[in-house]
């Protein structure tokens, strides 16, 4: 009789447990966002450097302009953004000296200034009217540090891992790699960012020789398009840049190359661009910017969100190319034992590229080589 008075009681403990778990839970409203009737942002991408398009050329490379992208985006809904068309772009340094940018595709404007640089005597800052006459003004940036040197580009073997889809599950695969590292140096503390253009020669293994699908220049649009930073104190240390998968990987076959640009910057752009890595792990800016990022650019209508951080950089760069023979194992060319082992229903279906390398995916395939290439 005893044992059964306590059941009961048990019962009754827990359903006035549920209750009041219950009526807790009834009193908590879910808060939602309020994206209604949110004006646009305005997403501004640009930065100016001690070199100029001539000097980019020497690194070596086809040359770059200064540029500076404009959009609008939606916040904080997933609303596409909209290039802007048709304003009016301009830098401005200290001494009074301004410069206007050539709008060369929508959106997109360049300083078209084969000499032009940030020098350490000048401050400047970027001014932007946009269609509806709204102004959007930067704060005055310098250069942070005197020119700095690149250290030893070097790379370690390692295993790279990485999870695959085996039908419903997947399983952990392990393929040879490097990690390509730099040797940094500094007097003192300085905030490095690194960038990375990759380039390669691809042979389409059904082309025949001499025909225009044979043999391509590739420039990897989604490849490598992430960046590294790093707060370097006055030491010397290795940062690692990027990390390359050796096996299956066709890009490396015949030549590979990066073009590795270094840029050193003050504290207030370091911190914004660790804060969009942070926040938007392997996107770009124009990826719908979270709300918090910081930013030096003011706009006169106050009701317009401004998202992006104009800087100046001392800049370097190198091209660093990949050689096989460094490796202590041999590398095997199985393109086209890969083309060979693509089977659909029907029979083999390889990929296009095998037969064109004009046809190359993720990529902009070229058959004329760099201007710089001599070899």
């Amino acid at each position: 009789m005893l044992i059964k008075e306590i059941n009961i009681y048990n019962q009754l403990r827990i359903l006035i447990l549920i209750i009041c778990i219950t009526s807790i839970l009834s009193c908590v409203e879910s808060y939602e966002f309020d994206t209604k009737n949110q004006e646009p942002g305005v997403v501004v991408e640009s930065y100016i450097s001690n070199k100029s398009y001539n000097d980019t050329k020497c690194y070596p490379s086809e040359g770059r302009y200064f540029k500076v992208l404009l959009k609008y985006n939606s916040l904080p809904s997933n609303v596409r953004d909209s290039s802007i068309a048709n304003a009016i772009v301009m830098l401005e340094s200290s001494s009074g000296s301004t410069w206007f940018y050539t709008e060369i595709d929508k959106g997109a404007y360049s300083l078209l200034d084969d000499d032009f640089k940030a020098t350490y005597e000048q401050q400047y800052r970027l001014n932007i009217t946009l269609p509806n006459n709204t102004e959007i003004t930067s704060s005055w940036q310098k250069l942070p540090t005197p020119d700095t040197q690149l250290g030893e580009v070097h790379f370690e073997e390692t295993i790279l891992r990485s999870y695959i889809d085996k039908g419903d599950e997947k399983q952990l695969e392990e393929n040879d790699g490097i990690n390509v590292r730099i040797n940094t140096t500094a007097d003192s503390n300085q905030y490095y960012k690194w960038q990375f253009e990759p380039l390669w020669l691809y042979k389409a293994p059904y082309a025949s020789i001499g025909t225009p699908g044979y043999q391509c220049w590739i420039k990897g649009t989604y490849y490598l398009n992430d960046y590294q930073l790093k707060n370097i104190s006055a030491d010397n240390s290795d940062a690692n840049l990027f990390s390359l998968e050796i096996t299956g990987n066709e890009k490396i076959y015949e030549y590979f190359s990066v073009l590795i640009t270094q840029q050193v910057m003050n504290s207030n752009s370091y911190n914004f661009w660790m804060e969009m890595k942070e926040q938007n792990q392997n996107s770009g800016l124009f990826d719908e910017p979270p709300v918090s990022l910081q930013t030096n650019y003011t706009s006169s209508d106050k009701s317009i969100p401004v998202f992006g951080y104009f800087s100046v950089y001392t800049e370097n760069a190198t091209r660093w190319v990949f050689d096989k023979d460094k490796l202590s194992y041999p590398i095997e060319n199985d393109l086209r034992a890969q083309c060979d082992s693509h089977i659909c229903v029907g029979g083999p279906c390889p990929p296009p590229s095998c037969s064109d390398c004009l046809l190359y995916m993720n990529g902009s395939p070229t058959n004329s080589a760099p201007e710089w290439w001599e070899e």
